[in-house]
Parts: structure tokens; C-alpha cells; sequence
């Protein structure tokens, strides 16, 4: 048992606990679950709860959606045909998880890929992975080239026939061993770690337990130091990998024949070490958007729609207010009425509701584009009353807002190239 690997994986597990709960409000927003923060009048309530309890319906329009999808769409149109050239024979189909890796990207900052040798359906090969961010743990780092990565590892749900097969080198009391080992993890409920007393807590939660029906593996990379073994007075580094259980059992282990971890990572923008992506910018102006238009809705629900105002005296006789109420809402109806010079009837509608605000909720909707940097010429919409020239120098710039992200995922895919070719 190593005691100590797991403690080293779970301590940075816990380190990422903030960008883990960050993400999953990036994720909720981006599509579309955006009334669930934390009411400001009362912390108990979310948004949503407070909205309908002052008697406002919460209405979302979710505008961070289609920026995601104008950026991944143009993403794959600009590289589909270098995707053909560069991946002839590709098994992998990288276009497509490279897409939902930059989706990913944009949402939470974060883009994994696990690129390794493996044998699937019969078939070996090196084979790309995306990794979910949540399953994803990494020494705390500030390079954007993590060359300063010193631990890094993936936590693994697999079924106890995967796990044979992966660990069992066709030993049978190798087997047993594993067998039992996951038998006792089973029965146990809860992994024997959080009763160690080094600081690993009941917070722990999915680090330990995995999905139901599997099994929780971890896969742990470390940088060792060890004797150069060209000068005995010298040292050297290297990349060893230890797959481990719960408990701290080591299913395996080898050492990286490549000098590195099988793991192309790309955090944005990584200024002092944090994290800060894309959706992030745009949280606040899509709040303001979804505020403004429930006002709007309840401002139109109360106002005057139609409302007709007739007067008792104009009544005719043999007429109820039912029957005048019938008449007026037929297309071909005849109210007969008396012309005395007094008041007549009178519809009521009010065509001004709600005008200062749908002006607010307009500027609300040119700053959301300003700050995300997507513009409608970007997004492929009516450029209105604009000339070609203009319209391809509106999308020329919003290309170029858009520059360092697209740049840096770039940079990501390089990485992933470059793992690609040294197996």
C-alpha cells in the first residue's frame, strides 16, 4: 500500500475544489440553467425562488449558447480540410473532440487530452482521450507550458472485467489479489483513507466513490528524481506512473519511455496561476439580460392589453355586459349605442409599456456582444443596412477579439501533436 501517493493525489484533488464548483456554474449557464445562484436579498433562496416569490417569473435567454456554438462552429470551418491533411488515417476522430475540447475550453478554462497506447476492439493503436475536468487532479502550476507540472493524474471508473484485463497479466492469483481487493473496497462502503488522519477529510466525496456499478482506479504521474545513470554523482528526472485503488494498493506501475505523462493540458489564461475563461466575462451581462426581460414580462402581464371600458348609461337595453363583451371580441359584431354626447366606449392599450427598460435590455444586448467580442457579422446574421466591405471588416475584428483564445487552444493541439508523435 502507498499511503503517501494517495495522499499527494488527493491533496491536489482538493486544491482544484474552487475551479471544480466554478465550473459546474459555467456549465449551468452555458446552457441555459442560469437562475440558480444564491438570491442577494436572501442567500437561503436561489434567484429563481426569490424571483417568483416577489412575484416576478424568472425567463431565461440564454445568449451564451450561441457564442459557443458561432466560435466551435467557425473553429471547424476554418480547419476542417487541415484536419484531412494533417489525420489521413486517423482512428481517433480528433475534429470532433477537438471541437468539444474548445467547447469545453470556452466554458471552464480547461483543456485535457490523454494520449496513450492502448488495444481496443482488437485493435492497438495510440489513441486521444478528452478528460473530464472533474475527474482531472494537477499540482498547483503557473507556466503556461507546464513545464513546472510535477503531478498529474485522472481518476478512472471501470468495470472489475476492465480492470482484470488491464491488471491481471493473465496471472490468477494476480487476479485473486484484485478480486478481492475491490470485494473489500465494496463492502467496506467508503474508502479506509479517510480514517488515516492526514488530513484527508469526509470531503473527499467523488474522489473515492466511483460511479455506480464501477470501480475507482486512479492513475497517478509523478516527476521522480533519480541517480543519473550516465554519472553516479549526478541526477536525472523522470516521468513514473502508478495506477493505484482507494486504499492505496498499486496495480501497476511503469515508467514513461517517451521522458513524459500522457497528458496534453491547456489552462486560460493561467495569469498567476488561475483560471479565467471565457464564459466567465459574459455571466454578469447575461444575468443583467434575463433580469431585464422578466421585467418586461411582468410589466406587460399588468399593463392595459385590450381593456374595454363602456359606460352603464350607453348599455342598451336587452344587452348584459356578457353580451357586450361577446360583440366586441366578434369580427363582424354591432354594438348599438345611443349618441347623447356623453362618454362612449373605449379601448384601452397601452402601447408604451415597459419602453425605458426595453431600451436598457438593448444596450444590454450590444454590450454582451462587445465584451464577448462575437459580433452578428461574426454570427453570420443580417448586417442590416452595411456595405460588403464593411461587413468583412466587422467579422475581420471580431476574429481578431477572439485571436488569443483560438491561439492558445491552438497551442493546446500542438502539445497534443507532439505526444501523438513521440509514441
Amino acid at each position: 500500500m502507498s499511503n503517501t501517493l494517495i495522499s499527494l493525489a488527493h491533496n491536489a484533488w482538493n486544491n482544484a475544489a474552487d475551479f471544480r464548483t466554478r465550473r459546474l456554474r459555467y456549465l449551468r449557464f452555458a446552457y441555459g440553467n442560469q437562475w440558480l445562484d444564491p438570491s442577494e436579498r436572501d442567500p437561503r433562496l436561489s434567484e429563481a425562488r426569490a424571483a417568483i416569490e416577489s412575484g416576478t417569473e424568472p425567463v431565461t435567454n440564454n445568449l451564451i449558447r450561441p457564442l459557443l456554438k458561432t466560435i466551435v462552429g467557425r473553429f471547424r470551418a476554418d480547419n476542417a480540410e487541415s484536419y484531412r491533411k494533417k489525420y489521413p488515417d486517423d482512428i481517433n476522430l480528433l475534429s470532433e473532440l477537438d471541437a468539444r475540447a474548445l467547447e469545453e475550453y470556452l466554458i471552464s478554462g480547461c483543456a485535457i487530452q490523454r494520449v496513450a497506447p492502448d488495444t481496443r476492439s482488437g485493435v492497438k493503436a495510440v489513441y486521444v482521450d478528452n478528460i473530464n475536468p472533474s475527474h482531472f487532479f494537477i499540482n498547483s502550476y503557473s507556466d503556461p507550458r507546464g513545464s513546472d507540472i510535477t503531478l498529474i493524474g485522472v481518476l478512472h471508473d471501470m468495470s472489475i472485467a476492465e480492470i482484470i484485463s488491464r491488471f491481471g497479466r493473465r496471472d490468477s492469483r494476480r487476479i485473486a489479489r484484485i478480486g478481492k481487493c475491490f470485494k473489500d473496497l465494496s463492502c467496506a462502503g467508503a474508502s479506509p483513507m479517510r480514517h488515516l488522519g492526514n488530513g484527508i477529510s469526509e470531503s473527499a466525496g467523488d474522489f473515492f466513490i466511483p460511479a455506480p456499478g464501477r470501480h475507482r482506479v486512479i492513475e497517478l504521474w509523478t516527476l521522480d528524481v533519480v541517480p543519473n545513470p550516465k554519472s553516479s554523482a549526478d541526477i536525472a528526472t523522470r516521468w513514473t506512473c502508478r495506477w493505484l485503488t482507494p486504499d492505496g494498493h498499486v496495480l501497476d506501475r511503469l515508467v514513461s519511455q517517451s521522458g513524459s505523462h500522457p497528458f496534453a493540458v491547456k489552462l486560460y489564461p493561467l495569469t498567476d496561476g488561475a483560471v479565467h475563461p471565457f464564459v466567465e466575462d459574459l455571466i454578469d451581462q447575461q444575468k443583467s439580460v434575463n433580469r431585464l426581460v422578466s421585467m418586461i414580462n411582468r410589466m406587460v402581464a399588468h399593463s392595459a392589453k385590450g381593456v374595454l371600458t363602456f359606460p352603464l348609461d350607453q348599455l342598451p337595453s336587452k344587452y348584459s355586459l356578457a353580451d357586450i363583451s361577446e360583440l366586441w371580441a366578434s369580427f363582424d359584431g354591432i354594438i348599438p349605442i345611443k349618441h347623447s354626447g356623453g362618454t362612449q366606449p373605449q379601448q384601452l392599450i397601452d402601447n408604451n409599456v415597459g419602453q425605458g427598460v426595453a431600451n436598457i435590455l438593448n444596450i444590454q444586448m450590444q454590450l454582451f456582444q462587445d465584451i464577448s467580442g462575437v459580433s452578428t457579422a461574426l454570427m453570420a446574421r443580417d448586417p442590416g443596412n452595411a456595405g460588403s466591405s464593411l461587413y468583412h471588416a466587422q467579422t475581420e475584428n471580431a476574429v481578431i477579439a477572439l485571436a488569443d483564445i483560438l491561439h492558445s487552444f491552438s497551442s493546446f493541439i500542438a502539445q497534443r501533436d507532439r505526444l501523438l508523435k513521440s509514441h
